[in-house]
């Protein structure tokens, strides 16, 4: 997986743990199973772009958003 992939998968973590959400909890408002969380937090899997708009709906986040997060996070590892 690409260094946005890993990215994704490090703003999705960021925003559910902002908004106090287990990966369970969060899995049941995105309808995706929480083992399918932790590997795209994990940076194991990529999701779908139907599971990512389920997921920033979950987030009470835009996609764009998500998106843009992931890019800034990949930029400061980039510098570290």
């Amino acid at each position: 997986m690409g260094q946005l992939g890993k990215a994704l998968g490090c703003a999705i973590r960021r925003q559910r743990r902002e908004l106090g959400l287990s990966q369970e909890t969060l899995s049941e408002h995105a309808d995706v199973h929480w083992t399918y969380i932790s590997h795209i937090e994990n940076g194991q899997s990529s999701p779908t772009f139907r599971v990512l708009e389920r997921l920033a709906g979950a987030l009470q986040i835009e996609v764009s958003v998500l998106v843009r997060m992931a890019e800034e996070i990949r930029a400061e590892e980039a510098v570290e």
